[in-house]
């Protein structure tokens, strides 16, 4: 009977223990903004896109960790910046330079884009200076440059 009744509670113990699935999240986001590192104030100005927001930096610098606010921006302000993340130039993709320019060398000040797409973190520095870099990211340096001060 000893033997039956341990069985019959080591087969509940087994059932009791199920596996819990968990969902992998993985976070997408897109964050740019600009830096300048000789200010008297706020040094940073970054904004995220994540879930179709945007949120504003609470943070004086762009290094790790940034900080931004709990609460989104404005639908319109969305609006604004989501173009920035829609024509991401592939340039900065296929290049395995994270670097351009000299960026805040010379106080100028620095773009500061970071991007996870599927888990794949990846962030660069650019030169504010658009003479300084690839012609293939002007364009690109200047439209970000532009939603920032509208922003």
């Amino acid at each position: 009977m000893k033997k039956i009744t341990v069985l019959l509670f080591a087969c509940c113990l087994v059932a009791a223990c199920k596996k819990e699935k968990r969902a992998l999240i993985i976070e997408n986001s897109f964050v740019f903004g600009s830096y300048h590192s000789l200010c008297m104030d706020d040094c940073a100005t970054l904004f995220k896109i994540q879930d179709q927001q945007l949120y504003p930096d609470n943070t004086n610098s762009y290094i790790n960790p940034l900080v931004f606010s709990a609460t989104p921006m404005a639908n319109d302000r969305y609006l604004l910046a989501k173009p920035l993340q829609d024509s991401f130039p592939s340039y900065l993709i296929t290049h395995t330079d994270t670097t351009y320019g000299c960026p805040d060398c010379h106080d100028q000040g620095l773009i500061y884009i970071e991007q996870t797409i599927n888990g794949v973190h990846r962030k660069w520095t650019i030169d504010a200076e658009v003479s300084a870099i690839p012609v293939e990211i002007r364009a690109y340096i200047e439209q970000v440059k532009a939603v920032i001060l509208q922003l």
